[in-house]
């Protein structure tokens, strides 16, 4: 016999949607799962900076050395704290200036052409090693370093984050920069 118009309603409701215990479950298996999820996801963010400002870096670093050769002219990139000006001792994940050093005083003068400057890097800490100078590069015009002395930037999470992996960046006294991981950070 087929169902009356009452139970097919009844039949027909009782088809439809969740339950109150069903819509909980999801939820609570949810938030376990973004629970577990978030660890991993803080590392990829540290990492991802990380990369991105190793590699906004390297940028500048062959820009420079790109323009030195181009123009025939030395280049220099400096640390920077407000962008406009040289900064002795700076930090250079404070940021840093490009500019056409004419007069090799290492400092942006009146009349030389400020070619690029670049904004500080977030959640990033640099540590330099090496270098005639650790808060200014200077490039020839053939893209070798003045003086010739080879170093590097090493790029890591900053103090809470400590002990991940970074990156560093080799520059070679031909002027030429390369990039590595780096297992430890202090």
């Amino acid at each position: 016999m087929p169902p009356t118009g009452r139970e097919a309603r009844l039949r027909a409701m009782t088809a439809k949607g969740f339950t109150l215990v069903e819509i909980l479950m999801v939820i609570a298996l949810l938030g376990v799962m973004l629970v577990a999820g978030m660890p991993s996801f803080q590392a990829f963010i540290t990492k991802t900076r990380i990369s991105g400002a190793t590699n906004e870096f390297l940028g500048d670093l062959s820009y420079a050395r790109s323009e030195a050769a181009t123009r025939q002219v030395e280049v220099a990139i400096c640390t920077s704290a407000d962008q406009a000006t040289c900064a002795s001792g700076g930090n250079w994940a404070n940021g840093r200036i490009i500019f056409v050093d004419t007069n090799a005083d290492g400092a942006v003068s009146v009349g030389e052409t400020v070619l690029r400057v670049s904004q500080p890097m977030t959640g990033t800490t640099v540590t330099v090693s090496g270098f005639g100078a650790t808060d200014i590069l200077r490039f020839r015009p053939f893209g070798g370093l003045r003086p010739a002395t080879a170093g590097s930037f090493r790029l890591c999470p900053p103090a809470p984050a400590a002990g991940g992996e970074g990156r560093q960046l080799a520059v070679a006294t031909t002027g030429r920069p390369l990039i590595s991981k780096v297992t430890t950070c202090p």
